[in-house]
């Protein structure tokens, strides 16, 4: 069965939150940094994400299958 496109929580330091579009263990969103850096992550072992652009790193969370990713949270 194909896995479904659906929005996720980012939840940065500050309290700020914005979305992220979510595929099974794959995520995509867009710092808030610069407004143009486009981040991806995945769900697993390595599931930290840092921003080239201001050096923030983003933790993907996910279920404990790790098959669907849940939220992205700035460490």
């Amino acid at each position: 069965m194909p896995q479904k496109q659906h929005t996720v929580p980012v939840i940065y330091k500050d309290g700020q939150s914005t979305k992220a579009i979510a595929k099974g263990n794959n995520v995509a969103w867009i710092c808030k940094c610069d407004g143009l850096t486009l981040l991806l992550g995945q769900a697993g072992s390595d599931a930290q994400v840092t921003c080239d652009a201001c050096n923030s790193t983003f933790l993907v969370q996910s279920q404990e299958d790790g098959e669907q990713v849940l939220k992205v949270v700035e460490l």
